[in-house]
């Protein structure tokens, strides 16, 4: 009997357990997210209009991420997280608008960072099968002269100023050594509005070719300053107030320091075309990839090569 009793008990936490998940599930997906005058958007409105604009391109960037990505895994042909690491940093430092979104949108950040790791990972696998040989490689560094040296880093500084005259008190107030930018902002314009500083914080890190003049006369002025230096710079319709707080040099790399970055830029002139490796990893994989309805996998497979054959196997799916 009490084998019995303590079943039944366990049947019942069971059952409550699911219940109460089912009812949060859907308290979850009627929970009001937004309300525009008498207008409710719900968890589940929210997740339509999701779908409707974005679902099907956003399931077909998944698909063909992970194809890849899984594919280079086995093949040992990862990307180097480093290599991600460095690109991103490079990018928040030389464009700050990025650095601002990626601060204000950290969701971003973790989509480029997934675009670099596929594009390394399908770079990998569209350059396997190709060989290179040590005279080959001599031949394509000697053919690309700075095409991989470590640029200069020019560390900044930087506000934006819509008139001259804020560019002036700028100048002043940089000139006073006030490391924190945001205070100068503050000082000029709190609202932004006729005074703006680069990025997140107004630092700034400018690449210039090492060993030789930038394409940029802006880049070469730049250059020439001395640190601690303060100077406007006009343009069109704004003032660009920069302070030089150090060069960080480059270098003029030999073939041996940057071998597997020259070997892949060479073998990606004689890669399998990217279209081909991605049809590839599909058609290895389609019995593995499995979609609600199954007809939707054959959806994707048309909008990612075009291929129109693929309607007819939707059909034959229904």
């Amino acid at each position: 009997m009490k084998k019995f009793i303590m079943g039944l008990v366990v049947v019942c936490l069971v059952v409550s357990v699911i219940g109460n998940f089912l009812l949060y599930n859907k308290a979850q997906r009627n929970r009001t997210q937004m309300q525009i005058g008498d207008y409710v958007v719900t968890q589940k409105l929210l997740h339509d209009w999701l779908w409707e604009r974005h679902g099907i391109e956003t399931q077909i960037e998944v698909a063909k991420y992970e194809l890849v990505m899984q594919a280079a895994k086995r093949a040992n042909l990862s990307p180097d997280p480093k290599e991600v690491e460095e690109y991103l940093k490079d990018l928040t430092e030389q464009v700050p608008a990025k650095a601002a979104e990626f601060a204000s949108q950290p969701w971003k950040k973790a989509i480029a960072r997934r675009e670099q790791e596929y594009k390394i990972a399908l770079a990998n696998l569209m350059t396997r099968d190709v060989q290179a040989t040590d005279a080959d490689l001599q031949d394509f560094f000697q053919r690309n002269p700075g095409r991989w040296d470590l640029p200069d880093k020019l560390h900044l500084r930087v506000i934006e100023c819509a008139d001259r005259a804020t560019a002036d008190k700028a100048v002043t107030l940089m000139q006073q050594n006030i490391s924190d930018m945001t205070l100068i902002q503050q000082q000029l314009d709190p609202k932004g509005q006729v005074a703006r500083i680069a990025g997140v914080d107004g630092t700034m890190v400018v690449a210039k070719p090492t060993g030789k003049p930038a394409q940029s006369a802006m880049i070469n002025q730049m250059a020439a300053m001395k640190p601690d230096e303060v100077r406007v710079f006009p343009g069109q319709s704004r003032f660009l107030v920069v302070k030089m707080v150090k060069i960080e040099p480059g270098k003029q790399v030999n073939l041996e320091e940057v071998k597997a970055k020259v070997a892949r830029d060479f073998k990606l002139t004689r890669a399998t075309p990217m279209q081909e490796v991605l049809r590839k990893l599909w058609d290895e994989n389609q019995d593995k990839i499995v979609t609600d309805p199954p007809t939707l996998k054959y959806t994707m497979k048309a909008m990612i090569f075009n291929d129109i054959s693929a309607l007819e196997e939707a059909r034959s799916a229904q």
